[in-house]
C-alpha cells in the first residue's frame, strides 16, 4: 500500500536520540506557532480609536461652541458642518457621507458612540489592523449614510459613528 513508507521514515539516529530530534523539532514548531498567535492577540496601542475619539470629540465641542448649545447641536450647524442631510448629499455633495460620521446630536448621542468606539474599536483594531480598521469604519459609515439618504425624507439630517461602530 505505502511502498516507500520505510524508506521515507528510516532515521539515522536510534533511541534517546531519535527522540530528542523530533521533540525538538515539534518544540520549535510549536513555539513558531505560539509567537505568531501572540503578535496577532498582543494588545496593541489602538491609535486608530484613539485619533476616532478626539476627532469626534473635537468637532462635538467646537460645533457646541459654534452654535452656542453644549447640549444639543442646532441641525443647521450640522447641516453647516457637513451632516448628511438628503437634499444635499443627492445634489452631489457626497463628502457629507463622510463628514457626518464625526458629527453628533447631542452630548448623550457622543457619549454613546464614543463609549461603544473605547470599548470595541480596540478589538477591532487589534484583531484586523490598522488600515482594516480604518477601512471597516469608514466604508461602514459611508453605508449608513447611503442608507439613511434612501430610506429618509430629504429634509431629515443623519450624523454618528452609529453605522461605523455596529
Amino acid at each position: 500500500i505505502f511502498p516507500d513508507i520505510v524508506e521515507k521514515t528510516r532515521h539515522e539516529e536510534k533511541g534517546v536520540d531519535l527522540f530528542l530530534k523530533i521533540s525538538d523539532g515539534i518544540n520549535k514548531e510549536s513555539f513558531e506557532s505560539s509567537k505568531r498567535i501572540e503578535n496577532i492577540f498582543s494588545k496593541k496601542e489602538p491609535v486608530i480609536t484613539y485619533a476616532f475619539l478626539v476627532v469626534c470629540i473635537f468637532l462635538y465641542i467646537f460645533l457646541a461652541f459654534t452654535g452656542g448649545n453644549f447640549l444639543e447641536i442646532d441641525s443647521n450647524v450640522l447641516v453647516d458642518f457637513g451632516g448628511n442631510m438628503g437634499y444635499y448629499t443627492k445634489s452631489g455633495e457626497y463628502f457629507r457621507l463622510f463628514c457626518a460620521i464625526f458629527l453628533h446630536t447631542n452630548i448623550v448621542h457622543l457619549v454613546c458612540n464614543m463609549y461603544s468606539l473605547y470599548v470595541i474599536g480596540p478589538q477591532v483594531e487589534g484583531f484586523f489592523g490598522k488600515l482594516k480598521y480604518l477601512f471597516i469604519f469608514i466604508f461602514g459609515g459611508i453605508c449608513g449614510g447611503l442608507l439613511s439618504v434612501t430610506f429618509n425624507d430629504w429634509n431629515i439630517v443623519s450624523v454618528g459613528a452609529s453605522s461605523a461602530l455596529f
